[in-house]
């Protein structure tokens, strides 16, 4: 088949797991034959800095041609830097996807020529639009594929049908290199983020708390923004990290925290869990599509500080815990394989 994802413009310069699990569709439906394109809309990108459009639009191409640098994308994808995602742009197929709330317009005004249109639900982008927008474009008539159970009920709320199409991890690069009790006996690892619903705010506020009772804890951080200037010197941070160094990171740590207030999916905390860290996370809708307190993870209120300093204080303090709730997440997530992913999308499509 002919499939095509329509990205935003950021998503060739930007790390997120959102752009992350379209990438590994987009190789892994390539591997077994599929002509997959990447039509990546630039229609926006560099217009504050760059005033000539042939100008613009040339250094848009180049940005394209080697991007994404985070990513390693297999040579059979084409990519196409879009200005506009437009009939023009996007190649004739059997199907065409939305990947984001401020592509899914534009896929909807397609001709019918560039395939079936579907519409990759991987959050409830509400920071990027106002609720009701993004609720129209459920509606738009696109076949929606959601990657979590509360963003099915979402669409069943609002009377639309909805396929089921829930994140895997790649145990190929993540997954248990150290045994848990061979790691630091204090350490955690955390996601810094900039944006609010990420919640790391309450992460550094445990962290701080921790620092007191805990005065050899060991912190490993990783984002895509620069290191944060008014943070602990002693905290190691890893900007645009690697899968490999994700992987090393994760498998240096016994905790990961999650202190998300909202979030699609979790990628990060599913990661963190199939290295075997004991995962501490808010009870925000995505993570129970692979979360079950006290059975692989430990849940917490959302913003509930003083919590989640418990809870990792009683990871800390009872390896009997620590090591069952490692065993138990490592081995969830093993069972989230790409290849049963990648077949579900294809019966999908086919369907």
């Amino acid at each position: 088949m002919k499939i095509t994802f329509c990205l935003p413009a950021n998503s060739y310069r930007t790390i997120a797991g959102g752009y992350k699990v379209v990438y590994e569709y987009s190789n892994r439906l390539a591997a077994r034959g599929h002509e997959v394109s990447l039509v990546l809309n630039t229609g926006y990108a560099f217009k504050n800095i760059i005033k000539i459009e042939w100008v613009r639009l040339l250094v848009c191409k180049f940005w394209v041609m080697i991007s994404p640098r985070w990513f390693k994308l297999d040579k059979k994808v084409k990519k196409i830097s879009a200005n506009g995602i437009t009939n023009r742009s996007v190649p004739n197929g059997d199907a065409v996807f939305a990947t984001a709330v401020g592509t899914a317009e534009f896929v909807k005004n397609l001709d019918s020529d560039k395939g079936k249109k579907y519409y990759l639900i991987q959050d409830y982008e509400t920071w990027e639009c106002n609720e009701s927008y993004v609720v129209s474009t459920y509606k738009m008539g696109l076949n929606n594929i959601v990657i979590s159970r509360w963003l099915m009920k979402i669409m069943e709320n609002i009377g639309v049908k909805s396929f089921y199409l829930t994140n895997p991890i790649d145990t190929g690069r993540f997954f248990v290199k150290k045994p848990i009790l061979d790691r630091d006996s204090h350490s955690i690892g955390i996601l810094y983020h900039k944006d609010k619903h990420k919640g790391f705010e309450y992460s550094y506020q445990v962290i701080r708390w921790l620092k007191i009772v805990y005065p050899d804890l060991k912190v490993k951080m990783f984002g895509t923004p620069k290191r944060p200037e008014n943070i602990d010197s002693g905290i190691e941070y890893i900007q645009n990290a690697s899968a490999k160094q994700l992987s090393e990171l994760y498998n240096s740590v016994r905790v990961f925290l999650c202190m998300s207030v909202k979030e699609g999916f979790g990628l990060t905390g599913g990661e963190a869990m199939a290295c075997g860290c004991a995962l501490v996370s808010t009870a925000y809708d995505g993570v129970f599509d692979y979360a079950i307190d006290g059975e692989n993870s430990l849940i917490i209120p959302i913003k509930d500080v003083e919590l989640a300093v418990k809870r990792v204080s009683q990871l800390f303090e009872d390896e009997e815990l620590l090591q069952k709730i490692s065993r138990k997440g490592a081995a969830d997530m093993k069972k989230r394989t790409w290849s049963n992913a990648v077949e579900r999308l294809e019966y999908i499509i086919g369907k």
